[in-house]
């Protein structure tokens, strides 16, 4: 790939395809030459005019976050570089870690660069930046240090030819030890950061060296995607040692970017990880451990001498994702406008959800329609279900047959036949119900439980870990609830007591990342089964039911919940 750009699209296209796939425009080619035709100053100034110039979709596909310059000081001091050894970028950017090296001294810096505009930027500033794709073609030299900030993109948004050719890289490094490739790949959200760290460290840092890269907080934090990152397992019997976490003094230093920021320090290791690893949070070293028996789970992350690992261990219930209408939102999201016997007059919500579908006015019998509680309802100790949906499966969770519906409700079958085809063609149905001929208003995550009297739910994705008590059959959690059935409401109360105490937040905080409170929370919070001839579980039932009534009773809550754990832990 040529590092000059050709002025030629047809040409330019050649070089930038392979990368950018469909992204590869002629917009983005007058753009390119846009920011080609402004002069450099600096590797921050660079960042601020490309971020300005060139859309976001094309910086997406690259996983193109620039670093400031304040984050690359803070990285070389935690590696605790002085301008001594040869140090390596392996996805320089616009060269912002070669520069402050050089900065500090060093005389062996040395920068790789995938992309051809960047490279030939931070080149014609005088920077040792070379044009190299590190996955495919990392070379031979090995470095004394490597420090950088490597591309954050999702498997699943880079352009798939070059997904193909990087594919057999996850295998040789195990990191996807549980599934096959193809299965966990193809829509997996795993992280190219992932694939770079290990390369990185089994390809190019030299023997004993240390290598410092910024990485999503996710990685070490989160239930799904840093899974495999966590094996820290390299070829040949050889480990990732994690020396130190540290969190950004600004955990959101690149604009567009969600995930919080961390610097990680290695070393590469003969022997497996030992715990805790230290962690770093405004100054203050903390303990980092996976927070179960399993090594491969999330990091909790506490103050020395903190007694929380007592609460760890799996719950005596199962919790589970709402209902979810799999793209199919605007269809049965309704708004009831008239209700008589028999008969119910609703629109659809057509703009709900991320894909639109035409609003239409039916008449439907009333018997799926149900309240929907969603995300933005729920709070700690209440919900207030804001909206309906069309729900047509029965109380046992599953979808009323076909047959069924065209004899016994034909007003709701002829309302859902209007969207027959794009119901059908859903890659969310082919996925879970074509293969068994499923009716195509089938809905993901419906089951019995769905249904119960008595549930306690909590919001999915907050900042916040709350949990309220749902005791009507007829309301229906959706998708960014998450949904635990109880047998009785002196359970529910007694299991939404528990969560809302003051030690099962301070527990889920430790190890979650602030927008993720999914079903893994009773996966490592050891909650104990409701004990109906238990004083503290009776108690703690009716602190609950207080609460609810929105009488302030924290402090007993929080008091009784502890004299639960322990006495379950004793």
């Amino acid at each position: 790939m040529e590092l000059e750009p050709s002025p030629d699209f047809s040409r330019w296209l050649e070089a930038y395809r392979p990368l950018y796939g469909d992204a590869a425009t002629p917009e983005l080619f007058a753009a390119q030459q846009g920011f080609v035709a402004m002069p450099g100053v600096s590797a921050e100034a660079d960042a601020e005019l490309y971020r300005k110039t060139i859309a976001r979709p094309a910086r997406h596909a690259l996983g193109e976050y620039f670093t400031p310059a304040w984050l690359a000081d803070f990285v070389l001091d935690r590696l605790d570089y002085r301008g001594d050894g040869a140090l390596l970028d392996p996805s320089a950017g616009l060269g912002v870690f070669v520069e402050r090296a050089i900065a500090r001294g060093g005389s062996d810096v040395a920068g790789f660069e995938v992309n051809p505009l960047t490279a030939r930027r931070a080149h014609s500033r005088g920077l040792p930046v070379e044009l190299r794709d590190t996955l495919r073609n990392p070379g031979t030299r090995r470095f004394a240090f490597i420090a950088g900030n490597p591309p954050w993109v999702n498997w699943r948004y880079l352009n798939a030819a070059y997904r193909d050719r990087i594919a057999p890289l996850w295998s040789e490094y195990g990191l996807l030890p549980r599934s096959g490739l193809s299965a966990r790949l193809g829509a997996g959200m795993d992280d190219v950061s992932i694939l770079f760290t290990y390369l990185c460290a089994d390809r190019l840092l030299d023997h004993g060296g240390r290598m410092g890269l910024l990485l999503p907080r996710t990685l070490f934090q989160s239930a799904g995607g840093g899974r495999g990152f966590r094996r820290f397992e390299l070829p040949a019997g050889r480990f990732l040692r994690v020396c130190a976490v540290h969190e950004a003094p600004d955990p959101s230093p690149f604009p567009g970017a969600m995930n919080q920021t961390v610097a990680a320090i290695f070393e590469v290791s003969g022997s497996p990880p030992v715990y805790p690893a230290a962690w770093f949070r405004g100054g203050e070293q903390w303990n980092a451990r996976p927070v179960g028996r399993d090594v491969l789970s999330p990091w909790m992350v506490t103050r020395a001498g903190s007694q929380l690992e007592r609460l760890g261990g799996p719950a005596a219930y199962r919790a589970r994702v709402g209902a979810h209408t799999g793209g199919a939102t605007g269809v049965f999201w309704v708004d009831v406008l008239d209700r008589q016997p028999g008969v119910a007059v609703i629109r659809n919500r057509g703009a709900a959800g991320r894909s639109e579908w035409p609003t239409v006015t039916a008449e439907i019998e009333p018997d799926f329609i149900r309240t929907l509680a969603r995300g933005r309802d729920t709070y700690r100790w209440t919900v207030q279900p804001s909206a309906s949906i069309l729900l047509p499966h029965g109380d046992d969770g599953a979808p009323v047959p076909t047959e069924e519906m065209r004899l016994h409700y034909p007003r709701t079958f002829a309302y859902f036949e209007q969207f027959r085809d794009r119901m059908f063609d859903r890659p969310h149905y082919r996925a879970h119900f074509a293969r068994s001929n499923a009716p195509y208003w089938s809905m993901y995550n419906v089951g019995g439980y769905t249904f119960a009297k008595f549930r306690v739910v909590w919001r999915e994705q907050s900042t916040r870990f709350e949990s309220a008590v749902i005791e009507d059959p007829r309301v229906v959690a959706d998708a960014k609830l998450v949904v635990v059935a109880c047998e009785s409401s002196d359970e529910a109360h007694y299991l939404a007591g528990m969560l809302n105490s003051a030690a099962a937040g301070e527990f889920v905080q430790s190890y979650s990342l602030r927008v993720q409170m999914s079903t893994h929370v009773l996966r490592h919070l050891r909650v104990p089964r409701f004990d109906p001839a238990d004083a503290l579980c009776l108690e703690l039932a009716g602190l609950s039911r207080r609460a609810h009534a929105g009488v302030s009773v924290a402090t007993e809550i929080d008091h009784t919940a502890e004299a639960v754990f322990d006495h379950d832990g004793a």
